[in-house]
């Protein structure tokens, strides 16, 4: 199955390698997204957002020789798409590049799955963030600013992020619309301007063609939510412990990814980053979490009691299974 190219465009100074490299950190290790690293004709001290510096004679030669998709020249330098970093597509991953306005009409015509973020932001904000970052002068600054209005960005791949807040908010923002491109997002949407993103680990866990649940009000897989500086894996052992009373007795194996509206008792609403993985556990100690009882049962048995991102995570298990 084809994956989806998602361009994110918009005028110089408008923050795409922030709302970039945030994103990236949040979805750091999702297998449903790749974050492309462009060829560019500028050297890796410059500044700005990691790509791969190429010479100008490399760049031809590599464009000579088919390994640019996608290309394009902007304020003196050339910009290209490396086929290598494109191969995700094949597997239907979504694949995550910084692109530009000037060869989206190229792009519709030679990718088969499309989307488009458009980053946008007022004039007088564009102005001063290229006056903070100190790489242009006030000549080259006009020049960017003049080019922003003479492109608009429009269709109905197109997802427009307004990016004139705090980067916090840009970010959420932008990893939502990500995952509502890629289509890997389980329930309403709840009414909020921005939702808070949460990375969460949640184990999948089967014995005998049992699978280890939680029953609180309802059937979930055991997990919850990383704390400040916990990778995935280390918030899963200590969830899974504190939930179960079970230990994971083997190395987790990554399963799938999905997103998750939701909104907590307090009024919050948040998109919740639930990262799937599967392991063997045994038991060690009593849950210390109040309410929660480890049961083992089919899933069959519970199945209409289940949230569809846990079916979703089931089913990637009996995907796995030989």
């Amino acid at each position: 199955m084809a994956g989806t190219l998602i361009l994110v465009v918009g005028p110089s100074g408008v923050g795409k390698d922030t709302l970039l490299d945030g994103a990236r950190q949040l979805l750091d290790g999702d297998s449903r997204f790749h974050f492309l690293r462009r060829d560019i004709t500028r050297p890796g001290s410059a500044g700005g957002e990691d790509h791969n510096p190429v010479s100008e004679q490399a760049f031809a030669l590599n464009l000579e020789a088919g390994r640019y998709p996608l290309h394009w020249g902007a304020h003196h330098l050339r910009y290209g798409l490396p086929v290598a970093e494109l191969a995700g597509l094949e597997r239907g991953q979504t694949v995550i590049a910084n692109g530009s306005r000037s060869v989206l009409a190229e792009a519709r015509a030679r990718f088969e799955r499309l989307a488009i973020v458009s980053i946008t932001a007022n004039e007088e904000l564009l102005r001063g963030r290229l006056q903070a970052r100190g790489r242009e002068d006030g000549a080259d600054i006009e020049s960017r600013i003049a080019r922003a209005r003479a492109f608009e960005v429009t269709g109905e791949d197109v997802f427009t992020i307004r990016n004139d807040g705090a980067i916090k908010e840009g970010v959420a923002l932008f990893v939502e619309v990500l995952a509502q491109i890629d289509g890997s997002v389980f329930g309403q949407r709840p009414k909020a301007i921005t939702l808070k993103p949460r990375r969460g680990a949640y184990l999948v866990c089967r014995s005998n063609g049992e699978v280890l649940f939680v029953r609180t009000k309802s059937y979930d897989l055991p997990g919850g939510g990383l704390e400040d500086g916990e990778s995935p894996i280390e918030a899963l052992h200590r969830e899974v412990l504190e939930e179960t009373g079970f230990e994971i007795i083997d190395t987790p194996v990554h399963l799938c990814d999905a997103s998750v509206y939701s909104r907590s008792d307090d009024g919050q609403a948040w998109q919740k980053l639930k990262r799937f993985f599967e392991a063997d556990v045994k038991a060690k100690s009593a849950p210390t979490e109040p309410d929660h009882t480890p049961v083992w049962i089919r899933p069959i048995e519970i199945w209409d009691e289940l949230a569809p991102d846990v079916r979703f995570a089931l089913s990637a298990l009996d995907r796995r299974a030989p």
